[in-house]
């Protein structure tokens, strides 16, 4: 029996097709934060199918890129640009940067790399704390939260560098 979605005036069924639209918010429009990308509402490729795979390897190889250009290029670093594949493969770029230890400027540079090949330019937000007892964070428009309140912007990374 079909059952709506809370708070989106849409049918559901249950199943697989559905998981996602189940466990994600609504997006709100009129706040502060930017929204999510689309990507992240895309419909999940396989866990373990190609595209995942790729997009991991992909996210492995531009983690480690990342890592070895931050101390001699700063915040000129660029990752290698990603293979064309559907927004779905997100699952296997996040599952990479929760797994490699990556710190937060790495992990946005990728993401940023990722974002932008599904046609979502984001800046990179690099931030320091105001009492100085954190060191310097960064994080893209749409992770500002209570988290990132007591940090002071300190510069943007452009999405439009090559």
């Amino acid at each position: 029996m079909p059952s709506k979605l809370s708070g989106t005036g849409q049918e559901s069924s249950p199943g697989p097709a559905n998981a996602l639209a189940m466990t994600t918010a609504p997006r709100d429009a009129g706040s502060a934060v930017a929204p999510l990308p689309d990507a992240y509402f895309a419909v999940p490729c396989a866990r373990f199918g190609p595209s995942t795979l790729r997009a991991s390897w992909w996210t492995l190889r531009a983690w480690r890129a990342a890592r070895r250009r931050l101390p001699i290029d700063g915040a000129h670093t660029t990752v290698p640009p990603p293979p064309r594949l559907p927004a779905g493969a997100t699952r296997g770029v996040q599952s990479v940067l929760r797994r490699v230890g990556a710190t937060s400027l790495q992990r946005c540079l990728v993401l940023q790399a990722w974002l932008f090949a599904c046609g979502e330019p984001y800046d990179v937000i690099v931030a320091d704390d105001a009492t100085d007892n954190v060191p310097a964070h960064s994080w893209l428009p749409f992770e500002a939260g209570p988290a990132t309140s007591g940090f002071k912007e300190v510069t943007r990374i452009p999405a439009s560098r090559s």
